[in-house]
């Protein structure tokens, strides 16, 4: 019989802060020279329901707000949400790629609902370049993207169309370039 032996790593911490700027879930973070890029949803308080936007936000390494910027809708029924697992991306120190699917359904993965996958283009001080949206014919959610060499973006997605699928989803890849032009799907 042997024995297992186990390293211990002890971890200290100096502080323990919220998030700044009130982004809440799905957050994503990248680093731009000496500042972070930090994203995820943000609730928008508006009688008599609360809204969920897009946030982003530029902050100094004192988590000191530089700049922001939601997208998404101020409809109430128009709920977005960043991609789950990855939802912005640097291609160069001056382009920010930033997504999510806007008019999401709260409560259903297999959804009635025509939703959008939505981009924008962004440069280092987060001033807005363009917005995009892609689908609108059948339900559409963002996993993930990354910017690709060429100054373009990689959007890995899913779809569900009610009329045609029984609780499956189908994997959608659309490539763009700089400008947001669909190159491939």
């Amino acid at each position: 019989m042997g024995t297992n032996s186990y390293n211990r790593i002890r971890f200290e911490y100096n502080s323990i802060d919220s998030i700044p700027g009130d982004l809440f879930l799905y957050y994503d973070l990248m680093m731009i020279k000496e500042n972070l890029i930090l994203s995820g949803i943000k609730v928008i308080s508006h009688s008599p329901h609360a809204l969920n936007m897009l946030g982003i936000e530029k902050v100094d390494t004192s988590f000191i707000i530089l700049n922001s910027d939601t997208l998404g809708s101020m409809n109430p029924d128009t709920l977005s949400y960043p991609g789950y697992f990855t939802n912005i991306d640097i291609s160069n120190s001056s382009t920010i790629y930033y997504g999510g699917t806007f008019h999401q359904d709260n409560y259903q993965v297999f959804s009635y609902y025509d939703s959008w996958i939505l981009l924008a283009k962004f440069d280092s001080n987060l001033n807005l370049q363009w917005e995009k949206f892609y689908g609108g014919d059948i339900y559409y959610d963002l996993w993930g993207l990354r910017a690709t060499n060429d100054g373009g973006c990689l959007l890995l997605g899913s779809t569900y169309d009610d009329q045609i699928q029984y609780n499956e989803r189908d994997i959608i890849i659309i490539k763009v370039d700089s400008n947001g032009v669909i190159t491939e799907m």
